[in-house]
């Protein structure tokens, strides 16, 4: 009996050892997948336990820097054995580029640029003393501002500059025109007229309202004038919103010696035959109907309207009486006495370029 269980217990020890050594004999295998993290891209592999993995040869991407692969968070490191099955991805970072500028006697705050490909990128503004910027150009074709890069070199713009138009059109601020009161103000055409470091001088297209040169025909220069007044009151704070007003400037008139933001021509000026702007006018139907002379509905008769008088006038306008437009379409002037007649009103302001440029055409 004892001889049979000591065989049993033998034998159970013997296959307790054959399975050991079939245990310690066997080979697992566990797979590596490598994912470019682009266009589902990627392969696996298969390695046994405990087997380190080579570092295969870096993968390549059109405007990435590859990084190296990363398991999670953690970036591997070939050499390190394997007992697991694990995902390595590639990670990617954007290659940087540089984007300069020719400004082509232009300004810019940067002269060149950082882009990172596949990002989001914006070009700068310039500018160019008595120019409109165009935009920025490049092989020969208008570029946009804004955009992703997509290039794979760096790339070199060009400013394209347009001259700024003189006698553009411009919608700028309110005024009653046509009489009808219930619908509300119209909108001011102005005449852009002049230019000087990045401001514009624009006058009034048509006659906007019809007023004495000084009610009390008591002042006979500019800078002591109701009309003076009721430019820089009245009708500034009427036809223009806040908005507006932080874009008109105000400009020290050298003739008058004042500072005026909402002015009239002076005789120079006015002779200068500025685009058109000295063309006959008629007035608006607001204008004829405060008494405007002239222009009331009888083509052969235009309206004339006020100038500002200076002391530098010549004699032939004596101290009572003040220059205005004859409205002929020569630019000429003559002159009337202050409180005697109803001419009629051309306002001019000064204004930053950012109230012109948008009614530039390109």
């Amino acid at each position: 009996m004892r001889t049979k269980k000591a065989g049993i217990k033998l034998c159970i020890v013997m296959l307790l050892a054959v399975t050991l050594t079939a245990l310690s004999s066997c080979t697992y295998v566990y797979n590596v997948t490598y994912e470019y993290g682009y266009d589902d891209k990627g392969e696996s592999v298969t390695v046994t336990d405990k087997e380190s993995l080579e570092e295969p040869i870096a993968p390549e991407r059109l405007g990435y820097n590859f990084e190296g692969w990363y398991n999670g968070d953690e970036k591997w490191e070939f050499g390190t054995p394997i007992d697991k099955d694990i995902v390595l991805t590639a990670r990617w970072s954007p290659k940087e580029y540089t984007a300069s500028f020719n400004l082509h006697g232009g300004e810019c705050e940067v002269e060149s640029m950082t882009v990172k490909y596949d990002e989001r990128y914006t070009l700068p503004q310039a500018k160019k003393e008595g120019w409109y910027f165009a935009g920025w150009h490049l092989y020969g074709r208008k570029h946009s501002d804004t955009g992703v890069w997509n290039y794979l070199d760096d790339m070199g713009f060009i400013a394209e500059w347009s001259p700024v138009p003189l006698g553009t059109t411009v919608y700028f601020g309110r005024y009653e025109q046509d009489n009808d009161i219930e619908n509300g103000a119209e909108a001011i055409k102005w005449l852009v007229i002049d230019k000087k470091e990045g401001q514009y001088l624009m006058l009034s297209d048509e006659i906007l309202d019809a007023k004495w040169f000084d009610s009390e025909d008591t002042a006979r220069l500019w800078r002591d004038c109701d009309l003076r007044a009721w430019l820089g009151g009245e009708f500034y704070e009427t036809a223009f919103n806040e908005s507006e007003k932080a874009k008109i400037v105000e400009t020290y008139l050298e003739d008058t010696e004042t500072y005026d933001k909402v002015f009239l021509l002076n005789t120079t000026q006015n002779g200068d035959l500025i685009y058109g702007s000295m063309s006959p006018r008629e007035g608006t139907a607001y204008a004829k109907a405060n008494g405007l002379v002239g222009g009331q509905g009888n083509p052969a008769i235009y309206a004339a309207w006020w100038l500002r008088r200076t002391d530098r006038d010549p004699e032939k306008h004596n101290v009572s009486r003040a220059p205005v437009a004859l409205g002929s379409g020569y630019g000429g002037y003559s002159s009337s006495s202050f409180g005697r007649e109803l001419f009629g009103v051309r306002p001019a302001i000064w204004v930053t370029e950012e109230v012109v440029l948008p009614y530039i055409s390109e």
